[in-house]
């Protein structure tokens, strides 16, 4: 009878704590859907930048990150780094800071056709990098307006590689 007392007992708490992680609080981020860079981005995303979307990713891995690059007509256009170290926003400057979902992301494209972002995980110790840059026959069929970035047109990518990532 003993057994079977702590076997329900058992059973009751487990059943406890799963129903306390299925909480209704809308502002909890969603759980991730991947970790592998290389899935962070689909041919929508890779289109903004590559004038062949559809093309195979590189994966690469070292001790501190593991990375995804996709080659475009002439150049490597996206590459897309989770780093597993957090790196401390104060490394970045005030005016390239964005907000995605309510999470602070720094993105700086001041430079040419370039456009380098950094998102630091809210609740680990990670950074999700993004570096994009046009090929140039994307560059040519969609050029800038006056006073948009690179970054700009990158923003529906990081924020989808987020949400993926459970973020957000």
């Amino acid at each position: 009878m003993r057994v079977r007392a702590a076997s329900v007992s058992v059973l009751s708490l487990a059943v406890v704590a799963a129903l306390a992680g299925c909480g209704s609080d809308s502002d909890a981020a969603a759980p991730a859907t991947t970790s592998d860079p290389c899935a962070l981005l689909g041919p929508a995303e890779v289109g903004v930048f590559s004038s062949n979307p559809d093309a195979e990713p590189q994966a690469g891995n070292d001790k501190i990150s593991s990375s995804c690059a996709w080659e475009g007509a002439d150049k490597t256009v996206l590459t897309v780094t989770l780093q597993n170290t957090k790196t401390d926003p104060s490394r970045f400057r005030p005016e390239s800071k964005l907000t995605l979902a309510g999470i602070d992301a720094f993105a700086d494209g001041s430079v040419g056709d370039f456009c380098t972002a950094y998102v630091p995980a809210p609740n680990e110790d990670k950074t999700l990098m993004l570096l994009a840059t046009p090929d140039t026959p994307t560059a040519q069929a969609n050029p800038l307006s006056d006073g948009e970035t690179w970054c700009q047109r990158a923003e529906p990518a990081l924020m989808g590689a987020v949400q993926k990532l459970g973020w957000a």
